[in-house]
């Protein structure tokens, strides 16, 4: 994930700090206003984080041209500790990385991983059809793992999927167990890369790594993102296991 900043001086150093804190993934460049208007067209940004100052510096077409949904805009901050703003400012970025696609994309992209698969061991039908069985008997649990180990102590489980803004979760300050959470998404980040799911693979990996960070809004951020496709792919794993079931009785 490809951040551009670009915000005053004061504000630049803390707010990166934070950016990369809450989405280790994320790759922060900085763009001195000068360079901001070669910068921002120079490729396609998951965010850009931009003072109203410099974003006026583009002209009407260039600024129009950027997607609304991709952009966080850094007010004028006053002389002073700039932590406090950069906080809040840190909060919104995450909130906008946090967005999810819709379940018809999640289920696309679930049954384009599953047809990857299929085409890669269409030469061995038992050994294709016991590790979807696996897939599927093995990654609901997984996935509860992950949840019970986002669930605070002593409260209710977090429900992961309906985590999308993540400045609602100012009640998670602590995760009741990081090392349940890494050791889930390890695994189906392995088992996701059998099944050629980048997708899962991608968000698998980043929450392991925020687990073992010990990064609360991070863990619920990427787990709001891989819940979704791994559930997506269990569904359509099951629906391809009775299928081909269904077909092997009748013949």
């Amino acid at each position: 994930m490809d951040i551009l900043l670009a915000a005053q001086d004061t504000l630049t150093g803390p707010l990166r700090r934070l950016i990369e804190r809450d989405l280790p993934e994320a790759r922060v460049l900085v763009a001195a206003p000068a360079d901001f208007a070669t910068m921002v067209g120079d490729r396609r940004w998951a965010l850009v984080v931009v003072c109203d100052d410099v974003l006026n510096r583009l002209g009407r077409d260039a600024r129009a041209s950027l997607p609304e949904e991709s952009l966080v805009l850094v007010p004028d901050v006053a002389p002073g500790d700039p932590v406090p703003a950069a906080e809040e400012i840190a909060g919104r970025v995450l909130a906008a990385a946090s967005g999810t696609p819709t379940p018809a994309v999640t289920t696309r992209r679930a049954e384009e991983a599953l047809q990857r698969f299929i085409a890669t061991h269409r030469e061995s039908p038992p050994v294709m059809r016991e590790i979807l069985r696996l897939f599927a008997e093995e990654a609901p649990q997984r996935l509860r793992s992950i949840d019970e180990g986002l669930s605070t102590p002593g409260s209710a489980s977090t429900d992961c999927t309906a985590v999308a803004d993540c400045t609602a979760v100012a009640d998670c300050t602590a995760v009741a167990d990081y090392a349940a959470v890494a050791k889930a998404a390890h695994s189906l980040a392995n088992t996701c890369g059998t099944l050629h799911c980048t997708v899962a693979v991608d968000e698998a990996r980043a929450l392991e790594a925020a687990a073992r960070k010990e990064r609360p809004e991070s863990c619920l951020l990427h787990a709001a993102r891989l819940v979704p496709i791994v559930s997506a792919l269990v569904e359509t794993v099951r629906a391809h296991l009775a299928h081909t079931c269904c077909d092997e009785s009748d013949g």
